[in-house]
């Protein structure tokens, strides 16, 4: 006996032979379907993964051109920009946050200082790398933290 599909979400309605399968919620990020003949584990989402897709999905910043800038301006291994970059675009805790835009904030700086027709600027425009370096600083207010801090926690 083929199982029954359930139009309204397009899985099955029924288990193997007619075999309702049983979901019990194990904790508040698992749950596990349950039938006689197997059972696996559902991945609940996750609330950071949510509020980073939002961020990434309004529009209102580019977060895969912000991860190539921070590669592009970050100061060395031990720099929070290049933290943010080499995991991802994720901003740890908040006072990753708050290196983050000092070190981006100390670049913008520095491009504002340099004359515009500076060698410097020979892939992009002064402008264009003012652009990018404001979209970075952007990105890293509005991503959410993945670890927030213990001060946040106690408030």
């Amino acid at each position: 006996m083929a199982p029954e599909f359930s139009p309204e979400r397009g899985t099955p309605a029924s288990g193997p032979q007619g075999i309702t399968p049983q979901i019990n919620q194990r904790d508040q990020a698992h749950a596990t379907v349950e039938s006689p003949l197997r059972a696996r584990v559902i991945e609940a989402p996750d609330p950071y993964d949510e509020a980073r897709n939002q961020v990434i999905y309004n529009g209102e910043v580019d977060i895969f051109e912000a991860r190539q800038t921070a590669y592009s301006w970050h100061g060395g291994q031990d720099s929070p920009l290049y933290s943010f970059a080499s995991t991802g675009a994720i901003v740890h805790d908040e006072d990753h946050r708050a290196g983050l835009e000092g070190e981006i904030q100390h670049n913008i700086d520095w491009v504002i200082s340099r004359p515009d027709d500076d060698s410097f600027f020979k892939e992009r425009t002064k402008t264009e790398e003012l652009d990018a370096l404001d979209n970075l600083m952007r990105t890293v207010k509005a991503l959410p933290t993945k670890n927030p801090s213990t001060d946040e926690e106690g408030a």
